[in-house]
């Protein structure tokens, strides 16, 4: 990972989402750490996309995202008995977005 691309993609998520640069390391994660999830990934991703030139086909949204929803009781139980582990389990970094910026593709996915 280039320094400069580190401090271009740093700059970039923390106009996007409000917050300061200096809470935006290498190791933070976007839902763990900033609370990204469902449509704002999404959004978030699409723009990240369209500014650093990034191909997105590969990446595996539900592996590293939820969907948008308000709570669904029956989404919960479903959840709960079949997807559980399936979703959201691997985070999505800064480091990682600064690297698919670097090779022009985002393809961390399960």
């Amino acid at each position: 990972m280039k320094t400069e691309t580190f401090q271009a993609v740093r700059e970039f998520v923390s106009e996007e989402l409000g917050v300061p640069v200096a809470r935006i390391k290498p190791e933070t994660r976007l839902l763990h750490d900033l609370g990204v999830d469902g449509d704002d990934a999404g959004d978030l991703l699409q723009h990240f996309s369209a500014r650093f030139h990034v191909d997105l086909s590969a990446f595996h949204f539900s592996s590293h995202f939820g969907p948008e929803a308000g709570w669904n009781p029956l989404y919960s139980i479903y959840c709960f008995l079949f997807a559980r582990g399936r979703q959201r389990d691997i985070p999505v970094t800064i480091q990682d977005l600064a690297e698919a910026a670097d090779i022009g593709v985002l393809k961390y996915a399960a």
